[in-house]
């Protein structure tokens, strides 16, 4: 059993409703035991798990190899989002946010969902079409195996058997249309109080509430497969966690 952790480790995986957990959570733990790294190129130096022992919470964007440097029985934790949704999230942010890095670019080509399916992913496979499946895929075994990224059919089946692998390795999984009941239980696992997550504002790098904001109600049928067929690998990914811990996931 894994409850009443005094450790956590949470991946947020991008556009999957982790900045919403992310605050929730952040306020169970003091500023000095939250480990300062967060981002990917955070953790290329680090060597060994020794300089993480005073740390309780490590969060953010990084690799799922980093469980073996992290201190034993810390709780584990991801959210997994639905490939149409996370799809769109992802576009809205790029899109709408001017933090996003393409924002300017985007606002140039007055770049429409249609465009963005046909012309952007297909040039970013890595953080297009495997945006979910990456953060699960130990990167030293994709670049030992030297991934093919071009052949979509090769790219697709080892990504998604590393990713597979790798997510039943998590204590606890999480789906973004249910934030509240995973916190909850999240609460339950580190023997906090169980209670509702706190009435957030939305986040100041989210662009899913902007007024211009692409919704899901406003894809066509046409689009939504399209997205699927897309993200094939994702798409079994994604139902293969919603039916794997039903105790768990709900």
């Amino acid at each position: 059993m894994f409850w009443k952790r005094k450790r956590l480790y949470f991946l947020h995986i991008n556009h999957t409703g982790g900045t919403s957990l992310e605050k929730a959570l952040r306020p169970h733990f003091a500023s000095e035991d939250i480990c300062p790294h967060y981002e990917i190129d955070d953790w290329q130096h680090v060597q060994n798990g020794g300089a993480l022992k005073p740390y309780k919470l490590f969060i953010g964007h990084s690799p799922v190899d980093i469980k073996k440097l992290i201190p034993p029985k810390t709780l584990s934790v991801t959210i997994m989002r639905d490939p149409v949704e996370r799809c769109l999230a992802a576009y809205n942010y790029f899109r709408l946010d001017a933090h996003s890095g393409k924002f300017e670019d985007y606002e140039q080509r007055k770049m429409d969902f249609d465009q963005y399916l046909d012309d952007e992913l297909p040039n970013n496979r890595r953080l297009g079409r495997y945006a979910q499946m990456m953060p699960l895929a130990n990167q030293e075994t994709i670049e030992e195996l030297k991934v093919d990224f071009d052949d979509i059919n090769e790219a697709d089946a080892q990504l998604l058997h590393f990713s597979t692998y790798e997510v039943q390795l998590f204590d606890l999984l999480g789906f973004s249309d249910n934030l509240e009941g995973f916190y909850k239980r999240l609460c339950k696992a580190m023997g906090w109080k169980a209670e509702s997550m706190p009435d957030l504002n939305p986040s100041t790098h989210s662009a899913e509430e902007h007024s211009e904001a692409l919704r899901l109600e406003d894809l066509t049928d046409a689009q939504r497969k399209k997205v699927r067929r897309m993200y094939r690998a994702e798409q079994e990914l994604y139902d293969f966690t919603r039916c794997r811990k039903p105790a768990v996931l709900d």
